[in-house]
């Protein structure tokens, strides 16, 4: 079973219609350490499923670099209000230690709530 469904499953049952749909939205990234996954000032236009691997989300303050907490597998991530109300973000994601991550689409993202599971998951996950 894909590591994904096995953590959508966690929080909500998924017919395979469901998981066919959520599939074809998904990219796959191999992310080197030391990599950049996003930039302070950049837009989140993603949201991530961290597969491998380990991120650290960090600000700059008055010059300085601040960690604001790390991740590791299983995650599904992303810096919410830059994603969601499309403003530059004000926390950057950087990669400690090589990693997997699936990526989708801010677009595909919202167009799966078609399907009131995803909706659902999205909903027990913010409220996490």
């Amino acid at each position: 079973m894909h590591s994904f469904r096995k953590y959508l499953q966690q929080y909500v049952t998924l017919s395979d219609q469901e998981w066919s749909a959520i599939t074809e939205c998904l990219q796959r990234a191999e992310l080197a350490k030391g990599q950049i996954l996003l930039s302070e000032g950049k837009i989140c236009r993603k949201v991530y499923f961290l597969e491998s691997g380990y991120l650290r989300f960090f600000f700059s303050r008055d010059g300085q670099t601040i960690s604001k907490f790390f991740t590791q597998p299983p995650n599904f991530f992303t810096v919410i209000r830059s994603f969601t109300q499309e403003l530059p973000s004000d926390q950057g994601i950087e990669v400690l230690e090589d990693s997997v991550v699936w990526a989708m689409s801010r677009e595909d993202a919202y167009a799966l709530y078609r399907f009131p599971k995803w909706g659902e998951f999205v909903r027990e996950i913010i409220q996490k």
